[in-house]
């Protein structure tokens, strides 16, 4: 019978694993089956657009709502191509033969927000520009064009029902830059123009300007270039390679805080046809933020530095700062001594504290440590006569055997609140003990004790027996908590203490622990895609800034996988520039490899990372980021004397819930109308 029971019981347990597994499979299924669906639909959407908006004319397309863009629905003139040749359509005075007006437009029916497809066949052509709108609109507010002109050859189908935005954007042949406030733009589109491999110029010229404003600046945050699509901040892009005359500068605007590179490159045009002359190279990848959410870091971090000559975002080692605070950890104010109230610690004296670090709540790793002691702000002095780091052996109270190391004290202690040059720090051996008056602290030694955060760790130190009830300053935890352990009696160099310590929330006499820098820091770079089977990489670049004991090392590796499953070799590269051998991979990564030498305390820092290679002759769309602003002028934008033409972008985005998830995805494309008259 209890045989029976048990065997029942197994079967419970592994059909309830059995279950749990299916459930797990059918949830990872039926997600994967939703995405999968979003991006067809996505797709074969884009497809029709794309195919519908090319066999169309610029001149003639309307768009919803009107004022500035992105808009939500768009009014397409197709041109006849009765036998499917690709070839339009003409009459007999040569002039093209619309067949359609198509109008693509989202709207929400039962509370689906769709997108939609009204096909006017045949087109009526002798609607005035005013009806042709009223059209659109009508469109757009009734979800159909069954009520409005030529509502009689009107048909409407929905594309899919999960759109969450439908956006388009008409290139800009020019940019008018006023605005009552400083402001940046949204992405600004201004047009196509065919580049061979190599350098090229970009001039951007004031054509006028707005009545309302006050002057003819101009200002660039970013530029984008396909068909890599890599961004370049514009103020990263000076010298200018020529100009009318006026200033260009690099502006900071750090504490603004919207743009990319926390600046941008401003001209102050004086009148009409002023101007400037930018040089790009078709085509590279200039990596200047070091903030894409692909990439990778591991002891780094970056930011802007203002200390530079030139303000801009630099990537450097983390550390020289605090990582762990007993306040953050215990998540309660300082408190002045101990007293009656907390029965479970009647005195201090002769008593071992082991205050436990989780790697979880380290800000950043570090080559060297130290650890900041208070005593009483205005009652006993404290000592504490030895004081130990060493790693935590899983979640209890021992240390991993051959890890602890002794702390030392050189330092004078110092006036509670007063600065702690990191620096200045004493390093290495010293007095195991230290003696801290009342309203003073004091840090330990700078120990070579790498610090990980993936690491938990353990500081323990015994406080003398001729210690007071107020020698010590804490910081008091709540009830529940564990942030310590204590015991009576010295047991400070005990690496075991198989929970022979009494729990505690509170921290007694710690007050925080520094880092150094760590001895070498990577960031790895999102992989990017230069669209091209055989790019023919020319060279690695870079510019940093190397103190003595610093170093830059830079990788670069290439793949014909988007995801570089094939896991291809680093080649490295430790001067600027490197000439790239042997990269023949459509996708290509890099990694800044940082390092400091002893005593850890400077860090090199990495301004721009530019990997180069000749793009094939090919139609490029140029656009980017501006900025707007009172006194700003209107621009157009010329390539190498060339006049841009034309394009379009669409961006579709769709969403759909499952199980409490929201699932997305997006498609975008750049579409040049290409039956629109010169």
């Amino acid at each position: 019978m209890i045989e029976m029971m048990i065997v029942t019981s197994l079967m419970g347990v592994i059909m309830a694993g059995v279950y749990l597994v299916w459930a797990s499979m059918a949830k990872s299924w039926m997600s994967e089956t939703i995405k999968i669906n979003m991006n067809q639909e996505l797709q074969i959407a884009i497809s029709q657009i794309k195919k519908e908006m090319r066999l169309s004319s610029g001149n003639e397309i309307f768009y919803y709502p009107t004022g500035s863009p992105p808009y939500s629905a768009v009014s397409l003139p197709i041109a006849e191509d009765s036998d499917d040749d690709n070839l339009i359509e003409m009459d007999a005075d040569e002039n093209i033969v619309w067949s359609e007006t198509v109008v693509y437009h989202a709207y929400t029916d039962a509370g689906e927000y769709q997108l939609r497809k009204t096909v006017f066949s045949s087109r009526d052509n002798d609607l005035t520009s005013a009806e042709r709108m009223e059209q659109l609109e009508s469109v757009v507010t009734n979800g159909d064009g069954a009520i409005t002109y030529n509502g009689g050859n009107a048909l409407t189908k929905t594309l899919f029902s999960s759109l969450d935005a439908f956006n388009i954007t008409p290139a800009l042949v020019s940019l008018d830059g006023y605005s009552i406030v400083l402001e940046r733009t949204n992405f600004v589109q201004f047009g196509s123009v065919v580049l061979t491999p190599g350098t090229h110029t970009l001039r951007f010229e004031v054509t006028g300007k707005n009545d309302v404003s006050s002057d003819y600046h101009f200002a660039i945050d970013a530029l984008v270039l396909s068909p890599s699509g890599g961004k370049k901040e514009a103020e990263e892009m000076l010298p200018a390679l020529a100009t009318s005359g006026q200033t260009v500068q690099n502006v900071d605007l750090s504490a603004i805080g919207s743009w990319s590179g926390h600046a941008h490159l401003l001209y102050h045009g004086a009148d009409v046809d002023d101007y400037i002359e930018l040089e790009i190279y078709h085509d590279e990848w200039i990596e200047t933020n070091f903030d894409d959410a692909e990439a990778e870091q591991n002891g780094v971090a970056f930011n802007f530095d203002s200390s530079l000559a030139t303000p801009e975002i630099v990537l450097y080692l983390d550390g020289m700062n605090e990582v762990w605070n007993a306040e953050g950890e215990t998540q309660g104010g300082l408190s002045q001594g101990y007293t009656a109230s907390l029965p479970t610690l009647p005195s201090l004296q002769d008593m071992t504290f082991r205050t436990i670090i989780a790697g979880g709540s380290l800000e950043n790793r570090g080559e060297r440590m130290r650890v900041l002691f208070r005593a009483h702000p205005s009652q006993d002095s404290l000592e504490i006569t030895s004081a130990y780091i060493e790693e935590r052996s899983g979640m209890g109270q021992d240390g991993i055997s051959g890890t602890k190391m002794q702390l030392f004290f050189s330092d004078f202690p110092a006036v509670i609140g007063s600065d702690h040059d990191m620096e200045a720090g004493s390093i290495g051996a010293g007095s195991p003990s230290i003696t801290i008056p009342s309203g003073n602290e004091v840090y330990s030694n700078w120990t070579d004790f790498p610090i990980d955060t993936e690491k938990n760790y353990l500081v323990t130190y015994h406080i003398s027996s001729t210690a007071l009830m107020y020698s010590a300053s804490y910081f008091s935890g709540t009830l529940g908590m564990l942030n310590s352990y204590y015991r009576t009696g010295d047991f400070a160099s005990n690496s075991t203490w198989s929970g022979a310590g009494t729990d505690f929330a509170s921290i007694v006499a710690m007050v925080n622990m520094q880092v150094t820098h760590p001895a070498l820091g990577t960031w790895t770079s999102q992989i990017y895609d230069t669209k091209l089977a055989d790019p023919g990489y020319n060279h690695v670049e870079w510019t940093d800034v190397e103190p003595s004991g610093t170093d830059v090392a830079v990788s670069i590796r290439t793949s014909d996988f988007s995801n570089m499953s094939d896991n291809p070799s680093w080649q490295s590269y430790t001067s600027s520039p490197g000439v790239i051998a042997g990269e023949t991979g459509r996708y290509v990564q890099f990694k800044v490899d940082l390092s400091s030498t002893a005593p850890y305390y400077e860090t090199s820092k990495v301004k721009q990372v530019t990997l180069q290679w000749p793009g094939e002759e090919t139609v490029v769309d140029i656009g980017g980021y501006f900025s707007k602003n009172i006194d700003h002028g209107v621009i157009k934008l010329t390539v190498d004397g060339q006049e841009l033409s034309k394009s379009v972008t669409v961006n579709i985005d769709a969403k759909e819930g499952y199980l409490q998830r929201e699932f997305n995805s997006t498609i975008t494309a750049e579409i040049e109308p290409r039956n629109t008259p010169q």
